[in-house]
């Protein structure tokens, strides 16, 4: 893009117009979600020959923002991009990948779908929440108290933040837990039984 004897709203004025015309993938990259961290992935046909990727943030307006590597992304010149969670508190972020083929042509992919910190950890550890359990009370200030009908023996707990992070953990005594370290807010308990099944509810201090 030449910028020659423009000022800088032309320069931008000619960059949105060049961005636009480029064509775009209809199909959408793929996310998957692993324990403080997501996977968004390009998967093409095999008759499409990429020589380079791009990865880029959608920042609004219809803008977008290349991705460099750094503590938060891994991957962005790649055909799948790492996320850390751990290190952003960016949420439900959506992002494209610009793909050079091999001809020279430029094209994007559709925009991914949300990627969401919380990262449905439920997913990741994949407990089993068929099984029924009360927690009390819930709200909760001190101590949380687990009830249930004697056929499962939980054996420890873990206490996830809704992005992940594990913030309390411990075995489990007379099926009650200490929560009074931990700041008010809503939080992920998950229980652990003497056969490693892992049994959830959603808590609230």
């Amino acid at each position: 893009i030449f910028c020659l004897n423009l000022n800088l709203n032309s320069c931008l004025f000619i960059l949105k117009r060049s961005d636009a015309s480029k064509s775009v993938l209809t199909q959408q990259p793929a996310v998957s979600y692993l324990a403080n961290s997501a996977r968004i992935k390009i998967e093409l046909a095999e008759d499409i020959i990429v020589d380079s990727y791009q990865w880029e943030i959608a920042t609004g307006n219809n803008e977008f923002t290349f991705l460099e590597e750094n503590e938060i992304y891994a991957g962005t010149t790649n055909s799948e991009l790492k996320i850390d969670f751990s290190t952003t508190g960016d949420d439900e972020q959506r992002y494209r990948c610009r793909l050079i083929t091999a001809d020279g042509a430029s094209t994007y992919s559709a925009l991914s779908n949300p990627v969401k910190r919380s990262a449905n950890i439920t997913k990741v550890i994949k407990p089993i929440a068929a099984y029924a359990f009360t927690v009390y009370p819930n709200p909760a200030t001190d101590k949380l108290y687990i009830e249930n009908d004697g056929t499962k023996v939980f054996k420890s707990f873990t206490i996830y933040t809704a992005d992940g992070k594990v913030k309390l953990e411990g075995n489990l005594h007379n099926n009650t837990i200490d929560i009074s370290t931990i700041n008010a807010g809503v939080y992920l308990l998950f229980l652990k039984d003497e056969k490693q099944q892992i049994y959830y509810k959603k808590i609230v201090k």
